[in-house]
């Protein structure tokens, strides 16, 4: 039996402004989250973004071809009511950034790292007023308390859009400094991406990568850059 499957139900599809956002209507119907909360977003160009993915749909809905849907959804449904907690579980990335640990060998590895995160971790204390160790190794890394509360305070800073991509931003690519260097415009999407691979990459230029890891690191990045887009949108 084959599996069931949504099948799309409206004919028209519209973006409409509403108190402090904007909304999208299915057949003049405002569309609702999982939670049935109205599906408000707080830019034009997120909604048009929204609007372009339910116009896409073909008799069957795809979620997977709904990205910016589903992120609003998790804002709206999740991460405003966990607002605190969300901004708890990304603070903890301001203890154990990738950025922090270098590889202690081969050398070879170690001065690719030192070239490309050294610049970064400065330009983060620059910009933040902050003080960053670092060292190599995967021992923890003992930071300083103010420097966690400045981590924190930027993120306090976000609007639940803005968190929510973030919370998919950061975990691939395990570091704040790198998820804000993104936000800022001091790095470019692939540029980023390259930057928290560079111990795979090296790797894979050694031993090479299967086919397995290739695909999952293509849908890791595909994720990323959706959330990117979603991040950049909220803002805009």
């Amino acid at each position: 039996m084959s599996e069931w499957q949504a099948r799309v139900f409206w004919e028209e599809v519209e973006v409409i402004p509403l108190e402090n956002g904007f909304g999208i209507t299915l057949d003049s119907k405002l569309v609702k989250t999982p939670k049935q909360y109205t599906l408000k977003v707080p830019t034009k160009s997120l909604a048009l973004g929204i609007e372009k993915e339910f116009l896409s749909q073909h008799e069957v809905i795809n979620p997977n071809t709904m990205e910016f849907t589903r992120l609003a959804n998790t804002a709206i449904d999740q991460v405003t009511p966990h607002r605190e907690r969300i901004v708890h579980s990304l603070t903890e990335y301001a203890h154990t950034d990738l950025l922090y640990h270098f590889a202690p060998e081969p050398q070879e590895l170690t001065e690719i790292q030192e070239k490309n995160w050294k610049p970064l971790i400065q330009w983060i204390e620059s910009t933040l007023g902050v003080s960053i160790n670092s060292g190599y190794g995967i021992m923890p890394i003992h930071q300083h308390p103010e420097t966690i509360e400045v981590f924190q305070g930027e993120l306090k800073k976000m609007n639940n859009f803005l968190l929510t991509s973030f919370s998919d931003i950061v975990p691939l690519l395990g570091s704040l400094i790198l998820g804000m260097a993104l936000l800022r415009g001091l790095k470019t999407v692939e540029e980023t991406w390259h930057l928290s691979r560079i111990d795979t990459d090296y790797q894979s230029t050694k031993w090479g990568k299967d086919h397995e890891d290739l695909a999952a690191e293509a849908l890791k990045k595909k994720d990323f850059i959706k959330a990117y887009e979603f991040a950049m949108c909220s803002l805009n």
